[in-house]
């Protein structure tokens, strides 16, 4: 298994093949693939994903036909240990190597296990997930952070140097999307607290998938330029918040 933050050896890859693809992208959906051993005996599985470029134009509240009718420019998959899924889940420590059509990593997320502690005064051992190149070089990293009495989740998106480069905002006053609120939205600004784009999870509609799965159709769109590397690094951020508001569903 590869060590984190190392390079992903072997792989024969341009590093700057993923940032390539990212710059030509003003939103891209995320549709994570149903397990149905999962959701009838709660065997905690590794999570697959298959993402999509959001094309111009395309409708804000997405479909899964539409979804699916799009060609799939990577795929992403959870790798991780069995028995922290099940008993650590959903803070368990992964990896997520993101690949194209020749099963080339072309991106990879770490999350390290944090026993997060958090109340009205202190945030303990936030969360926080990185993106790593395939050569090994940290594009940044997004972590959990603290406002005290806040009615909101905060996390703050950094750089590869550590500078601060956007804040995310995740209002508590929502549900998971369901058949009466069908979106869930988390906000990105930049530290002036310019709207730089939203990250969404969107109910897949009244469907087997939609009904009797808690598989996620997640989206995140870009209202203004900015760079490759900032759209990678909020990619993974994409990833972190299924695992934290949506993975324990069942638990609930």
């Amino acid at each position: 298994e590869t060590m984190q933050g190392a390079p992903m050896q072997g792989m024969g890859v341009d590093p700057t093949l993923a940032l390539q693809v990212l710059d030509q992208l003003s939103g891209i959906w995320i549709r994570q693939k149903v397990q149905w051993l999962e959701e009838i005996v709660d065997f905690e599985k590794a999570n697959k994903y298959k993402i999509y470029a959001k094309p111009p134009g395309a409708p804000s509240e997405n479909t899964d036909a539409l979804i699916k009718s799009l060609p799939v420019i990577w795929e992403a998959k959870e790798k991780s240990d069995c028995c922290q899924r099940q008993m650590c889940r959903p803070r368990h420590e992964w990896q997520i190597e993101v690949k194209d059509a020749a099963k080339n990593v072309v991106l990879r997320y770490e999350r390290p296990f944090k026993c997060t502690i958090e109340c009205l005064c202190c945030l303990i051992a936030p969360q926080e997930v990185s993106a790593v190149m395939v050569d090994g070089r940290e594009l940044g990293k997004v972590v959990q952070a603290f406002k005290c009495l806040a009615c909101s989740h905060w996390f703050d998106v950094f750089d590869g140097s550590g500078a601060l480069i956007y804040k995310i905002e995740v209002s508590c006053l929502q549900c998971p999307p369901n058949m009466c609120c069908k979106r869930w939205e988390a906000y990105i600004r930049d530290p002036s607290e310019n709207m730089v784009g939203t990250i969404a999870n969107v109910w897949p509609g009244c469907n087997i998938r939609g009904l009797c799965s808690k598989a996620d159709n997640l989206e995140i769109n870009f209202e203004m330029p900015i760079p490759a590397a900032h759209k990678a690094i909020l990619l993974g951020g994409v990833f972190l918040f299924d695992f934290l508001f949506f993975e324990v569903r069942d638990n609930n």
